[in-house]
């Protein structure tokens, strides 16, 4: 638990040896570990879009390129992985990270519709 407490590490729920620890010095000082999870909304209990994906460019090739920060997001789920070329998003042209930042910004709809060109998986370097 120390690990958890003093340096601030997220504890998520799941299997990982974190959470099995966690759950563990609890249940020492009496305590039991309940991991619930609910829908993002607003202020008006509406829901509110999933904005855990970005575009970035690569150093020796200028087209912007999907990059998740959690694959398990709604974007991971419907199949896109970091390093898919962006061609559009809700039938605007994507030329640059800034454009795809733009559209998806603003208040979304339901359907989103993105257009990617599949690249290799391997061709997209790490985030630094």
């Amino acid at each position: 638990m120390e690990p958890s407490v003093r340096n601030c590490h997220s504890v998520t729920p799941g299997t990982s040896s974190a959470v099995q620890h966690f759950a563990r010095e609890l249940a020492r000082a009496g305590l039991r570990m309940s991991v619930t999870g609910s829908p993002a909304v607003n202020e008006r209990g509406e829901p509110v879009p999933d904005l855990r994906v970005f575009a970035q460019e690569r150093d020796d090739d200028p087209r912007p390129r999907l990059l998740l920060s959690n694959p398990a997001s709604i974007w991971g789920r419907a199949g896109l992985h970091t390093g898919d070329l962006i061609a559009s998003f809700n039938g605007v042209p994507i030329r640059a990270s800034a454009d795809f930042r733009r559209p998806k910004s603003r208040r979304s709809e339901s359907l989103v519709l993105l257009f990617i060109d599949w690249a290799p998986r391997n061709e997209f370097p790490p985030r630094r």
